[in-house]
């Protein structure tokens, strides 16, 4: 019996349009026993220079953390550092 591989995490970034006050929309994704489990959606408002810093580490603890993250901003992803 072959052991079951570690899901791996994805991350989709895409720009659009957003309302002026929102700076992103971000979908987390999470998964037990390799099944869908839940999802939680979140608006980010714009709020300070260091709202992108505090969406980044948000994306990265969540990958880490094991879930799924979809984002749509109003900035190019690359602005974030998101290839």
């Amino acid at each position: 019996m072959e052991a079951n591989k570690p899901r791996r995490q994805q991350l989709v970034a895409v720009k659009g349009q957003m309302k002026p006050h929102i700076f992103a929309v971000i979908r987390l994704s999470w998964y037990r026993k390799g099944k869908l489990y839940t999802v939680e959606e979140m608006n980010v408002e714009n709020g300070t220079d260091e709202t992108p810093e505090a969406v980044i580490m948000l994306i990265k603890e969540a990958l880490k953390s094991g879930a799924d993250v979809t984002m749509q901003t109003a900035c190019k992803p690359q602005d974030l550092g998101i290839e």
